[in-house]
């Protein structure tokens, strides 16, 4: 069974992407079941909607609570939910019209899901049953595509909607949720290949895995026929004597104790036949002679790290300290073979782990992590019991998750100062957008620019431009524009007295959210009666329109008021929609050629070398490419901000050869011991 820690993560991962996911698909619900409303053929269909809505707002905690427990039950030994219907499709029974359309909803967006994730599904599936402490169907593991349809579907029963906006709900799910779990499950499989849960596929599970791949290969490497070797004889006497025995791997291992560590001008490792030099000398003294298949293991090893070290990723720094479990890796291979075929053992975990946190990183002498490398090496340099190699791992691993914990935080950290910036960034420019070169009183141009600001910036942040919320706050932004522009007709006075009621009572509501002060709330009110009642005085106009009572009813705003509110919710719409509301968008023009393509494409998590004036370099990787901006943010190994480029700017620097992108994995053990057979194989 995995350690806790392990499904621990995995389980705050999941439910982290899938209640955001949810949370968003109820979002969407008034303004999706608004719309089917608007377009109902009957008033029945219309209050049908309008229920729903109502009836969803009232249950949405509730629902987001059974989901989540639902969800958070599957990693647990937990009696599973009940099922209440099945969602087979070659199964289904006789059920009733409503049960078969929730069924063939939830089954069609499982299915969608299972196609186009194939392999990374099955492989999560193998690994969530090494892990889990039951056995669990094909359908039943945690985060299977039909188990998470099915559990919303269970979740939405608490509302007891009709089939028709509860298929809505499902189709909402779907778009907001389901669509998730593709990069989910890439997340997911990583974090169990990061805690050693590999897969052991059946062949026709998944074609040629790596891990079979090198067994085949070590196996024929080292059952390969050799010449046989000139004897050698154990007397000093030229033509006498007996043929030398081999010598014993715990010799062997002693006599690898006394190697010379490699030097810093010929490189991290000694070669194969530095090593096998000093064991002939240690032969001789002792009348013994080294086996064909001490010699193979000896080259293995030894080319394995030189495939691992030849990893353009690695820092010098790490490098080194790799380098020193060269002669440790080939003693414990000596003795015990298995260590190059068992994926999980401790001293492959540790070199693994070791290797990845050097890829991309500095060479930075108060690296936490290096330090807790370095301890390692020197407590494996003699080690030949798995128990010290494994207590030296888990060490390891420790440190190196704490960093990753601190590198994840300094991420969201940085991306949340982003996003704050952007949404700063869109309101100011919506509201300069949707004040235009109207000239307003002082005091207004204030509210506008602190309370007002600080209001839509909650909402952007926490709705999106897409929301209800936010198209009422520019509508209301709108309209105080509007009133306080010079009226040239009285119809004109007369709508704006019959739209002020309800434009007063949104002010007063966004006021007091705000926490504005009573008295602040009170001048802003007067002066703004004073400026309406000014604008308003136009012959027999003489008493300021703004005495109206708070709950009078709202007159729509019609002719010069909605048109002037349909043209700027209209420019700004547009404006949004271009991206010309950014702060400092990705405008650059960029060539049509490889290289722009590479800066388009480029994965979150690339690493790139980046070339400095006098020769120097720094590495940074593509920690994320923002929606709204479409710049690309670039991190160091801990996760502190090292660039802001945009689309063009990457581009430039790739086709100015500026920068080089580095392999795209760190080096591993599983994919370099292959590398290694047929190299030598060649030889």
């Amino acid at each position: 069974m995995a350690h806790p820690s392990l499904l621990e993560r995995i389980e705050k991962s999941t439910l982290s992407t899938l209640c955001d996911g949810l949370d968003a698909a109820l979002e969407a619900v008034d303004d999706t079941l608004f719309k089917l409303a608007d377009k109902a053929g009957t008033n029945q269909a219309q209050s049908l909607y309008f229920e729903a809505m109502r009836t969803v707002r009232l249950h949405r905690e509730a629902i987001e609570r059974r989901f989540r427990d639902d969800v958070s039950a599957g990693f647990k030994a937990l009696p599973r939910p009940t099922e209440t219907f099945k969602d087979n499709n070659q199964t289904l029974r006789l059920v009733e019209t409503d049960e078969l359309e929730r069924t063939l909803a939830v089954a069609g967006m499982a299915d969608r899901v299972e196609r186009e994730h194939r392999n990374p599904i099955e492989h999560l599936r193998v690994r969530f049953n090494r892990v889990l402490p039951d056995d669990r169907s094909t359908d039943d593991w945690p985060v299977a595509p039909r188990r998470i349809a099915r559990v919303f579907a269970e979740a939405m029963r608490v509302a007891e909607l009709d089939i028709e906006p509860e298929v809505v709900m499902l189709k909402l799910f779907d778009t907001h949720v389901m669509s998730r779990l593709g990069p989910l499950y890439a997340d997911l499989n990583e974090l169990f290949m990061k805690a050693g849960v590999g897969l052991d596929l059946p062949a026709q599970d998944a074609p040629a895995p790596r891990q079979t791949q090198a067994e085949d290969l070590l196996k024929a490497f080292f059952s390969a026929p050799a010449a046989a070797p000139a004897p050698t004889y154990s007397s000093g006497d030229p033509g006498g004597g007996f043929p030398a025995l081999p010598m014993a791997p715990g010799d062997i291992a002693a006599a690898l104790s006394n190697l010379p560590a490699p030097r810093a001008t010929t490189g991290f490792t000694l070669p194969a036949a530095a090593i096998k030099q000093h064991l002939v000398q240690t032969r001789e003294s002792s009348g013994r002679a080294l086996g064909q298949m001490d010699e193979r293991v000896i080259d293995l090893v030894a080319m394995l790290f030189d495939v691992l070290l030849g990893n353009p990723g690695l820092t010098t720094a790490y490098k080194s300290v790799l380098g020193r479990f060269q002669i440790p890796m080939i003693r414990l291979a000596l003795l015990d073979q298995s260590v190059l075929l068992q994926r999980t053992h401790p001293a492959r975990r540790l070199v693994n782990a070791i290797a990845r946190a050097g890829y991309g990183a500095a060479d930075d002498e108060t690296d936490p992590v290096l330090e807790q490398a370095e301890r390692a090496a020197e407590t494996c340099a003699d080690c030949t019991d798995s128990d010290d190699w494994e207590r030296a791992a888990r060490a390891f691993e420790a440190v190196l998750e704490r960093a990753q914990d601190t590198e994840a935080q300094i991420h969201e950290r940085a991306i949340r100062r982003e996003v704050r910036a952007q949404s700063d960034a869109q309101v100011r420019a919506a509201l300069d957008a949707l004040k235009g070169n109207a000239s307003l009183p002082a005091f207004v141009d204030d509210f506008m620019d602190t309370v007002w600001r600080d209001w839509m910036k909650t909402i952007y942040n926490e709705e999106g431009l897409e929301s209800t919320g936010w198209s009422r706050a520019l509508e209301t932004a709108s309209l105080l524009v509007w009133t306080l522009l010079p009226k040239k007709t009285d119809a004109d006075i007369q709508q704006m007295v019959g739209a002020l009621p309800g434009l007063l009572r949104e002010l007063r509501a966004v006021m007091r959210t705000r926490h504005m002060p009573r008295a602040e709330r009170t001048a802003f009110l007067d002066r703004l009666a004073h400026e309406h009642g000014r604008i308003s005085r136009r012959g027999e106009h003489e008493t300021p329109p703004v005495a109206a009572e708070e709950h009078a009813p709202v007159v729509e705003p019609t002719s010069g008021a909605e048109s002037f509110l349909q043209r700027k919710a209209k420019e700004i719409r547009e404006l949004l929609e271009t991206g010309a509301l950014a702060a400092s968008g990705d405008t650059g023009a960029v060539a049509g050629d490889v290289f722009e393509s590479r800066a388009l494409k480029m994965p979150a998590g690339t690493w790139l070398e980046v070339c400095e004036e006098g020769g120097s370099s720094r590495r940074m990787k593509l920690s994320w490419r923002s929606e709204i901006t479409g710049l690309l943010y670039f991190v160091n190994h801990r996760g502190l901000k090292e660039a802001k480029l945009s689309t063009a700017e990457l581009a430039e620097i790739l086709r100015e050869n500026h920068a080089k992108i580095l392999r795209s994995a760190a080096p591993q053990i599983d994919e370099a011991l292959p590398v290694a057979v047929s190299r030598l194989r060649e030889n």
